[in-house]
């Protein structure tokens, strides 16, 4: 390293960066800031996000309307968003049940419910409103566009792309569609696909180019213009323009943090990562990527013991293959070689269901009337303990052979699967 020493290197490196756990944790700047600053920096400023509460005296003052005005359908529509916004999503079901009753013809009823549900996760329930939705009104564009949505949650890329294209045809400077599509031909692309690099992001600069101030689709074609492309200076300017566009999205900031940890690991480098890290989880401290980047930026410190110990964080609060496999390398290095071990035998044992999948996935490319590939696809995912895409795939089966006896006994296993499955998260990683 152009005669400078390992030990020499190590010190660079650390002099100019500190981490510290908490439920954010920051890389820490040169010139010393103690512990004790950076835990009181740790906390999220009250500017950093609306407090749940904010809403509150709306919440009561349209609930006060609608005792005396219970039909006011508007006054219900608003309490459900309102409710929907702070994640009430059980109060927003119940208003929108109400407006089911007074209004059964009404597609909008159905389409925010969908709205409601999908981010509840309930996602069958889901499509089944939306369904519902353009059943009453077959041409309701917004409708189909959430079917889309819906279908990538799901993980049916083919069926969502469909739906955004068809919506193209009819409205083909649909911003939302556009997103739509280029998020489907990612979900295909990720699955290995033939699909090229510059045909997943030609939508999203569409979108970009029709609304250049919306904060969301410049995050999205930042980060796939870093992801897809390989243009790190691009996506950096269009990750800080989104930051300025939207100052309290996180997603810039993760961008940016994965931009710096992507660089050759500079004292600058890390301290950026850091800080974008920081920025990120002050936004969002549920989020499992702010202490997941922190603990990358130890290990290429050469801190292992601590990168384990935000990694496990990370964790925590949600189970990835990359948080796995930077715990399998983050012990060894620390010379724990039994959690080494544990975390590379999840990895590995993830990554193999990974390679059948992607394996079957080709196979009913090939020959998608073949009801054994749909079969076998479903029993790999209840092997993987994922209920949800078993399910999708037995579908599948059943329409290509109805009285298939097979199908009956795996559907079955789903229903005891959801009855009795604890998810154990250092157990298992998702299949997508």
């Amino acid at each position: 390293m152009g005669g400078v020493s390992a030990t020499r290197r190590r010190k660079q490196l650390r002099s100019p960066v500190r981490l510290a756990s908490a439920l954010l944790v920051a890389i820490l700047v040169a010139g010393g800031v103690s512990l004790a600053v950076l835990r009181s920096r740790q906390a999220p400023s009250p500017s950093a996000a609306p407090a749940v509460g904010s809403l509150a005296p709306q919440i009561d003052s349209l609930r006060r309307h609608l005792s005396h005005q219970p039909h006011d359908f508007r006054a219900r529509f608003r309490l459900a968003q309102l409710y929907f916004t702070q994640k009430e999503y059980g109060r927003a079901l119940d208003e929108l049940a109400v407006l089911e009753a007074q209004r059964p013809r009404d597609a909008e009823v159905f389409l925010r419910r969908a709205m409601v549900r999908k981010y509840a996760g309930q996602l069958r329930e889901a499509e089944r409103d939306v369904q519902r939705a353009l059943a009453l009104r077959p041409h309701y564009l917004q409708a189909r566009e959430w079917l889309g949505e819906i279908y990538l949650d799901q993980g049916r890329s083919k069926e969502a792309l469909r739906v955004f294209e068809q919506c193209l045809k009819e409205r083909p400077d649909s911003y939302f569609s556009l997103l739509g599509k280029a998020r489907a031909l990612e979900q295909l692309f990720v699955s290995r696909f033939p699909v090229g690099p510059e045909e997943i992001v030609a939508p999203v600069r569409r979108a970009v180019e029709l609304e250049p101030n919306n904060p969301w689709g410049v995050v999205m074609l930042a980060r796939m213009t870093f992801n897809y492309l390989g243009q790190a200076d691009a996506a950096e300017e269009l990750a800080q323009r989104a930051a300025r566009l939207d100052p309290q999205n996180p997603e810039p900031h993760l961008i940016l943090a994965e931009i710096a940890l992507h660089r050759p690991p500079t004292p600058e480098n890390l301290r950026r990562a850091g800080e974008h890290a920081l920025a990120a989880g002050q936004r969002d401290p549920t989020d499992y990527r702010p202490p997941l980047q922190m603990g990358r930026a130890l290990l290429a410190q050469n801190e292992p013991a601590e990168a384990a110990r935000l990694l496990e964080r990370s964790l925590a609060i949600r189970p990835m293959p990359e948080t796995v496999y930077q715990l399998s390398l983050a012990y060894r290095r620390a010379g724990n070689l039994e959690r080494a071990r544990h975390y590379s035998e999840i990895y590995d044992r993830w990554n193999t269901l990974m390679e059948r999948r992607k394996t079957l996935l080709g196979d009913v490319q090939r020959e998608p009337e073949n009801v054994e590939h749909y079969l076998r696809l479903a029993t790999l995912y209840l092997e993987a303990q994922a209920p949800d895409p078993a399910e999708n795939w037995l579908r599948k089966a059943r329409r290509l052979r109805p009285n298939d006896s097979r199908v009956s006994r795996l559907l079955a296993r789903v229903k005891r699967l959801r009855e009795t499955t604890s998810q154990n998260a250092t157990s298992l990683l998702p299949i997508p």
